[in-house]
């Protein structure tokens, strides 16, 4: 039986993360780092939130369309 460690070295971060955790379960560790971890939270969470919003006003065109998981 391949425990969690190993699953993350077979399919990488993203696809272990999209199959083994539900939104509650993401929202808890995103919450759980912000009390313990603030700097963390902000360089990895918080930063690149930022970048994608100004990746998406940027966008040229009539309609743009988002999709977010």
């Amino acid at each position: 039986m391949l425990n969690n460690r190993h699953k993350l070295a077979l399919v990488g971060p993203s696809a272990f993360t999209e199959k083994c955790m539900d939104a509650h379960l993401m929202n808890w560790y995103i919450q759980s780092t912000d009390i313990f971890f603030p700097k963390f939270k902000e360089i990895f969470i918080d930063k690149r939130d930022e970048e994608l919003f100004k990746q998406i006003e940027k966008a040229s065109g009539d309609k743009i369309v988002v999709v977010v998981n």
